[in-house]
């Protein structure tokens, strides 16, 4: 993965769909292992929340890059929606990271409600990858990510980055 100008110490892995509700929610990096930004999730303002399941780290993450780097961050093989949390999860498991959560008094999120984007369709071969994610760990993910920061401004609160990703080859299984 191409180097940015600013080198960050803290990622923070963020759902679109995701709202925080209390903004004493804050979103920094625990040297001890990844965070898991959200207590419970209200799915379209239902007022009824769901809490989050052990050792997932979807929805919204912090993590140092340190740890990013060492479970060779996300892996690649998923395009469209679906399972890529999972296997995250596994890689952080893997490598005995522990994953925190923040106080249900501070990480509850809402959950926007959407119809699903036309171009974002359910992964096809996910149950398939989902099994094999272990044997992938060293071999799909930063080291076999191709990209290229086209633009990079660096703000008051982050690092702005418009990336390029080399086109995917098709996995034959």
């Amino acid at each position: 993965m191409e180097r940015t100008k600013n080198p960050c110490t803290c990622i923070i892995i963020h759902d679109v769909d995701m709202m925080p509700e209390d903004d004493h929610n804050l979103y920094h990096c625990n040297e001890a292992g990844p965070t898991h930004l959200w207590y419970a999730v209200d799915k379209g303002s239902t007022g009824k929340y769901r809490v989050a399941y052990p050792d997932h780290a979807g929805g919204a993450l912090a993590i140092i890059t340190t740890h990013y780097v060492m479970v060779n961050g996300y892996p690649n093989l998923y395009y469209g929606w679906g399972s890529e949390d999972d296997d995250f999860s596994e890689r952080i498991a893997h490598h005995k990271l522990k994953l925190s959560n923040s106080p249900n008094n501070t990480g509850n999120y809402k959950m926007i409600l959407h119809q699903r984007d036309k171009l974002n369709e359910i992964t096809p071969q996910r149950m398939k990858l989902r099994r094999s994610a272990r044997k992938r760990f060293k071999t799909d993910g930063l080291n076999s990510l191709e990209t290229k920061i086209i633009k990079e401004e660096k703000r008051k609160l982050y690092t702005w980055l418009l990336v390029r990703i080399k086109e995917r080859n098709e996995v034959k299984w």
